[in-house]
Parts: C-alpha cells; structure tokens; sequence
C-alpha cells in the first residue's frame, strides 16, 4: 500500500511539471487582442471630377495601396494607415486660345490634358465583425502632392509642340476629405477581399478654366484586398 501511494505522488508531481511547462493556450478571441499591422491594395472607379454635356459618362479609375496598424477598442477594431493612390482621368482638359497680331492676326491655342493625379492618403476605421463577415464605416484623408499632363500647341490650327510631363497641383484643391462605407469578406484569419463607397466632401477642382464645371460630392466604388501581419 505505501509502495502505491508512494507512485501515485511520483506521478502527480511528474505531472504537475509538465502542466506547468506548457505554453498557455491563446484562443482566437484573445489573439485578436494583439496589434497587428495590415497591408492594402485596391483598384476602382469614380465619377469625374469635372461635368459637362461631352463626358456625362466618364469616369475616373484609382489604384492604391496603404500600410496601416489595427487594434481592438471594445467590439470594434480601429485601423490607421499611410498609403499613396493614383487616379486616372479621361477628358479632364483646359483649353485656351489667344489671338495674336502682327502683320495680320494668328490664333495660338494651348491645350492641356491632365491624365493621372497622385496623392498622399491617411485611412482611419472602425469594423465590426461577426464571423467572416465585417463591415467598417471610415474617413480618408488625402493630399494631392503631383499630376501628369501632355501640353500640345498649335499656331493657325498648324502643330508647333507636345510634351508630356509632371507638373504641380496649382489647378486642384491640394486636400481631400472621403467618409466611407464598406463590406468584407475573411477569406481566412488574415486575408479578406471587400468592397467600399467614398463620398469626396471636398472640391477637387481649384480652376475655373477646365472645360465643363465642377462635380460636387463625387461618388466612387473601389474593391480591395487586405492581409494581416502579426507583429
């Protein structure tokens, strides 16, 4: 009998140290805890920045990418991040012609197409998720730091040059404010793919010689792809 208790002590203390010599065990709920940091890209297309009877029907294309940090508050998980995004145009022109006089009188006529506008972006965001399902509600600060445009010169309706190059933002409000609505999907613990609606609160055209008028409120839809990292 003393030989048997004596191993069923042995026992429980053999036992006992090897409980204590596990690792804890880290259930979903309190992995989420931890701050992760993301990485995003995303691609969509807008209503033109610019309204007029020739392009009722043409839109902008974006494409991006941000890197960010999440973290949970509560039921909710708050995300920051810094990304740069490209928007390209299509008919966003200004068009001006001078008369000029001499011995008789020429018309000079500058014309300016600006194709694409990048930008500075800072997304913030609060997410809700049930499952694999998420929906967030966010605002996007963006700052408009260069644009790309062909500038073509003609003199009596005769070509006299064209260039293609980089310029400033002169001709456009240097900021912008976007609120946004999304869905996603959780393909698995750290990727999911959604969709979201932006509103752009702010002005985007600064010029009264683009051809055509402002748009105010300009809508666009984008779909996007995001991992996350554990760090």
């Amino acid at each position: 009998i003393e030989n048997d208790k004596l191993q069923l002590i042995t026992k429980a203390v053999f036992i006992s140290e090897n409980v204590s010599n596990l690792e804890p065990i880290m259930f979903p709920y309190e992995k989420n805890k931890l701050r992760k940091m993301y990485v995003e890209v995303f691609g969509g297309v807008g209503q033109s920045y610019i309204k007029n009877e020739t392009n009722q029907n043409v839109v902008n294309a974006t494409i991006g990418g941000v890197v960010g940090l999440s973290f949970p508050v509560k039921r909710f998980n708050i995300s920051a991040g810094l990304g740069l995004q490209g928007t390209k145009f299509d008919q966003l022109n200004i068009l001006e012609r001078t008369k000029i006089y001499g011995l008789g009188s020429e018309i000079l006529e500058n014309s300016y197409e600006f194709s694409s506008i990048y930008s500075l972006t800072i997304p913030l965001s609060a997410t809700y998720t049930i499952g694999r399902h998420s929906m967030n509600l966010g605002i996007t600060s963006n700052i408009n730091f260069m644009t790309q445009l062909k500038h073509r010169q003609t003199l009596d309706g005769d070509f006299k040059s064209y260039n293609v190059g980089f310029s400033d933002v002169s001709f456009f409000n240097r900021f912008g404010l976007l609120p946004s609505l999304g869905y996603s999907f959780h393909i698995n613990e750290k990727t999911q793919i959604g969709i979201r609606m932006n509103i752009q609160l702010l002005q985007q055209i600064q010029s009264k010689r683009f051809s055509g008028s402002p748009l105010n409120f300009p809508i666009d839809g984008q779909i996007y792809l995001k991992r996350t990292l554990d760090f």
